[in-house]
């Protein structure tokens, strides 16, 4: 687990983006104007505060990811994912493919904000 990670943000396979910190939780839906079939909404928007144990669970979830390398891409590409990840004053980006570790932080956000 990071102790420094200071905050993320996560842009699901749809788009669709989570941010995080130590204290809260968001998410942004796409909406049908912005997704590429014109169609697709990712619903109403959702902001809750976090608990400590969450917030630690979202760190090792995090961090499985960035442990993975074999789950990360050079380029974005349909069904991958995109993490941004804020330490030390720095922020690094990794783009994901669909991946067992990128399930298990996708549903846990979803858990988490009750999506």
């Amino acid at each position: 687990m990071f102790m420094d990670l200071q905050s993320f943000s996560y842009a699901d396979i749809n788009n669709n983006t989570f941010r995080g910190d130590p204290k809260s939780l968001s998410y942004r839906p796409i909406q049908a104007k912005e997704s590429s079939s014109g169609t697709y909404s990712g619903g109403e928007a959702k902001a809750i505060d976090l608990q400590a144990d969450q917030w630690e669970s979202i760190q090792n979830l995090i961090q499985a990811i960035i442990d993975n390398e074999s789950i990360h891409l050079e380029q974005r590409r349909m069904l991958t994912t995109r993490l941004f990840v804020s330490r030390s004053g720095e922020t690094q980006s990794w783009i994901i493919r669909r991946s067992e570790e990128q399930a298990a932080l996708d549903t846990f956000l979803r858990q988490v904000l009750g999506l």
